[in-house]
C-alpha cells in the first residue's frame, strides 16, 4: 500500500468530527506528494449539478448531510485526492 500526502488534505476541516485533519497528523511526519488538480476527472463520475452542490456548499461550510461536513477548502482537498487516485 503507498500513501499519496499533500498539506493541502489538511484544510480540508471538518472541526472534532471523527474523520478530522488529526488522523493525518497522527501519521508523524510525512513526505509531500506532488498531486494534480483532479477537477477534469470529476464529471467522469459525478453529474456537473452534482459538483456545484458539493462545490458551494464547501465554500459555504455547510454539511453535505449528517455525516459529510464540509469547509471553505474541502472542495480544494477533494480535488486534489482525486489527482492522487
Amino acid at each position: 500500500m503507498q500513501l499519496l500526502y499533500n498539506r493541502v488534505f489538511l484544510r480540508h476541516d471538518t472541526g472534532m468530527h471523527p474523520e478530522n485533519k488529526k488522523r493525518l497528523e497522527a501519521l508523524g511526519p510525512l513526505s509531500e506528494t506532488s498531486i494534480i488538480d483532479g477537477t477534469p476527472y470529476l464529471s467522469l463520475i459525478h453529474t456537473e449539478a452534482y459538483i456545484k452542490q458539493v462545490k458551494a456548499a464547501a465554500e459555504q461550510g455547510q454539511a453535505l448531510d449528517q455525516d459529510t461536513r464540509t469547509s471553505p477548502d474541502s472542495f480544494l482537498a477533494a480535488t486534489q485526492a482525486v489527482g492522487a487516485t
